[in-house]
């Protein structure tokens, strides 16, 4: 048998366990950054000394500011895929699943929505956001205009979301089980409306042409 390359099988799975090891530890030092600071006053140097890395180290896992976008920007997804429902019913759920994950992850949270680089990360999420809360909510409203369907997902949307989230917290004093509860209440009772074909929505003739492009965050 060949040693060394028992030695290089053995030796590459751990290394990529400790590269991403270190990755998530870097955006773990971003985020603070982020959260205490802002954008202006963030560095990489101040990132790398936070993580215990070189910035030559922060460099090699995230060339470009591109790269950490993407970086931020996956690991946020990754709380939405946890509490996204397939099903209009299941709708209701989704705030206070969501909100207690914002609620563990508050600083990368806050980063997200105060942040320029934040900003471009919520950017790039919410066409996302929107195709799947537009594909969940197909059927409950089906019965309704164009125009109409796009203003029931751009409410929803706004609803369960960090903002929403932030808002409560701040202005009200409601932690994510409290400001779900309230949250997922008041979805609950659009969710019925379109079951039992409400056409409100759509507002009275003339009223509007429906091309706003209105858009939640």
């Amino acid at each position: 048998m060949n040693t060394a390359n028992k030695t290089r099988d053995y030796r590459s799975p751990l290394r990529r366990e400790q590269a991403e090891q270190t990755r998530e530890k870097i955006l773990d030092a971003v985020v603070e950054e982020m959260s205490e600071g802002g954008l202006h006053t963030f560095s990489v140097a101040a990132a790398a000394r936070r993580a215990g890395v070189a910035e030559r180290t922060v460099y090699r896992h995230f060339p470009d500011l591109e790269a950490l976008i993407e970086g931020l920007d996956t690991r946020f997804a990754a709380l939405n895929l946890q509490a996204e429902p397939e099903r209009p019913e299941e709708l209701p759920e989704a705030p206070s699943r969501l909100f207690a994950l914002f609620d563990a992850h508050e600083n990368l949270v806050r980063a997200r929505l105060q942040t320029d680089l934040g900003q471009e990360v919520r950017r790039r999420e919410r066409a996302k956001r929107a195709r799947w809360l537009q594909g969940v909510l197909e059927e409950a409203t089906e019965h309704l205009s164009s125009a109409g369907r796009r203003r029931v997902a751009a409410v929803l949307h706004h609803l369960v979301s960090s903002e929403s989230w932030r808002m409560m917290k701040d202005e009200f004093g409601f932690d994510g089980a409290e400001s779900g509860l309230a949250v997922g209440w008041a979805v609950g009772l659009i969710v019925a409306a379109l079951r039992d074909g409400d056409t409100g929505v759509e507002g009275a003739p003339g009223s509007g042409d429906g091309s706003g492009n209105a858009e939640a965050t």
